[in-house]
């Protein structure tokens, strides 16, 4: 992803991306293409909300939940976290607790799932590839690359 959207995700979802740059594997940004920012913004703007309802429920808990990876990975986006809480609670609200942690998962999930029929390069519906080395790409973005590796690699 270019260095500006990878920057706009991170000034918008600052508590998200804390680690970006840092000592986890955000060193390397977001490593993906640009069409799936919206995805990503979508997905980080739905997780900062639940963790915002959560920290309205119980303040004490400073609970947070930050970004460690986010990338492409056989054809689909790839979105690592985790989570993080300063006190204990009692037994009913750990699992209201829990409830809000699967529910970032499931929309982690959600988006990995979208990502296989959206276009990594420019965002329009597409269907994957299928095999190891599978892409979310359109016709024109895939025809743009074989293109442009053609004319790298011909005699």
């Amino acid at each position: 992803m270019k260095t500006e959207l990878d920057q706009q995700l991170v000034s918008k979802y600052p508590n998200l991306f804390k680690h970006y740059g840092g000592n986890t594997l955000l060193i390397f940004g977001i490593e993906c293409g640009d069409g799936w920012y919206s995805l990503i913004d979508t997905l980080c703007g739905a997780i900062q909300g639940e963790v915002n309802w959560v920290n309205r429920l119980w303040p004490e808990l400073n609970f947070s939940c930050s970004a460690v990876q986010v990338k492409e990975k056989y054809g689909c986006l790839r979105f690592y976290y985790e989570f993080f809480y300063t006190s204990d609670l009692a037994a009913d609200d750990m699992k209201k607790l829990d409830a809000s942690m699967d529910r970032i998962s499931g929309m982690a999930i959600m988006t990995e799932a979208i990502s296989k029929t959206t276009c990594e390069n420019c965002g329009v519906e597409c269907t994957q590839g299928e095999g190891m080395y599978a892409r979310a790409e359109c016709n024109a973005c895939e025809t743009l690359r074989r293109d442009a590796y053609d004319s790298t690699h011909s005699a």
